[in-house]
């Protein structure tokens, strides 16, 4: 039978001690210090921290360790005065939940934005700030302020959200410079390798320059359908071809048929507004025409 004494129950310090080790946890305990502590090696932060948690063998390393199913530093701005910074900041390592995103993010936590993310098993070197301030972009050795390279076709794609049309430029497997239509699957600017000269294309704002500094190998060329050369001029002294890669005159008409011929119109002329100059059989003639769909024959010169 259990008695109750008549006088009061008293504790000594030890006992009331382990007494109160008895009682449950509070559920956020902390630990509060307004001087300067130092932890001097290795400290691990987070529920599945081991009561020994190994840090290896090194003992000069000093070590921080998130170590739980979901980690973050949050930096938190408690600034009130006005126009003071007061956005919040957050480096999280992998998105929690099943099928979050295993990677390292920088969040803007007061915003809702991820604006930096690195995917796991992202490839060494893909992104690389030199000491002089140079990009590199799958290279350690950036040799221009901002430098691309891939072991496989070198791309830039620029395309604008909310429209299908994107267009690459990129180095082929032929080593040309070529800028693609990504949706019509062509590429409708290519830059040969192999030395083009300087100032092929010169665009001025008075105009379109080709050739500037007069390369004599450097020639111009136009393809139709039916002709390779339906248009061409040479680089060393200018001549025009029509229908031939090397003009012996300062304009040559050349074709495979039996006769060659070139028209002059002039659509204001009340009659003969066509005239037709027609090489053939070794003589040339010219044809005189109302229109310039008549192909009736014209006194014979020469």
């Amino acid at each position: 039978m259990l008695r109750l004494s008549p006088f009061p129950l008293r504790l000594s310090a030890t006992a009331l001690l382990a007494l109160t080790a008895l009682l449950p946890a509070p559920s956020s305990a902390e630990v509060l210090s307004s001087s300067n502590p130092t932890i001097v090696t290795n400290l691990c932060v987070g529920f599945d921290c081991a009561n020994n948690e190994s840090f290896g063998n090194r003992i000069d390393l000093s070590r921080l360790r998130l170590k739980n199913f979901e980690t973050s530093i949050e930096f938190v701005d408690s600034s009130t005065a006005s126009g003071f910074a007061t956005t919040d900041w957050t480096l999280r390592a992998n998105e929690g939940g099943n099928g979050g995103l295993n990677g390292f993010s920088i969040v803007d936590a007061t915003n809702g934005s991820a604006p930096f993310t690195i995917e796991a098993s992202a490839l060494s070197n893909s992104l690389y700030v030199a000491s002089e301030g140079d990009i590199g972009l799958g290279t350690s050795l950036p040799q221009a302020p901002l430098h691309l390279e891939t072991s496989a076709d070198a791309g830039i794609r620029i395309n604008r959200s909310g429209m299908s049309q994107a267009y690459e430029m990129l180095i082929d497997g032929l080593s040309d410079f070529v800028i693609l239509d990504v949706d019509a699957g062509t590429g409708p600017f290519v830059i040969r390798d192999g030395g083009v000269p300087n100032y092929s294309f010169d665009l001025t704002p008075t105009g379109m320059i080709l050739n500037r500094l007069q390369n004599s190998t450097f020639n111009l060329r136009y393809s139709s359908a039916d002709n390779v050369n339906a248009f061409f001029v040479e680089g060393d002294n200018g001549n025009v071809g029509l229908g031939t890669d090397s003009p012996d005159a300062p304009l040559e008409i050349s074709d495979d048929e039996t006769f060659s011929y070139f028209r002059i119109t002039a659509t204001g002329a009340p009659v003969n507004q066509s005239v037709d100059i027609t090489f053939t059989q070794g003589r040339w003639e010219r044809a005189s025409s109302a229109t310039t769909s008549s192909t009736a024959t014209g006194p014979r010169c020469g």
